[in-house]
């Protein structure tokens, strides 16, 4: 099973450039007994674990030492290049 670290993120919508510039994917994580939050992972490492993956693949999400148990429910993609630009994680 594969891991994934993350931070908690402040940054929404006019931030989300200069984050995305500053090699950071923002995310966010949701499931059906918990509130929505925002993180933040390192662009290239989550990019290449996640397209490695099969498309139902489980994930470890370590957000600030916590483990959460997460699939990939979307991943929305630049048009031109394919780059990732946010991944939806849903908790299992």
């Amino acid at each position: 099973m594969a891991t994934l670290t993350a931070q908690k993120r402040e940054v929404v919508r006019k931030g989300l450039g200069a984050l995305r510039r500053s090699g950071q994917l923002p995310a966010v994580v949701y499931g059906s007994n918990s509130e929505p939050f925002l993180v933040q992972l390192p662009i290239h490492e989550s990019t290449l674990t996640i397209n490695r993956s099969a498309q139902d693949a489980i994930f470890d999400l370590s957000v600030d030492g916590k483990a959460y148990r997460v699939v990939v429910k979307e991943v929305q993609r630049e048009k031109l290049t394919g780059k990732p630009t946010h991944v939806d994680f849903m908790l299992v």
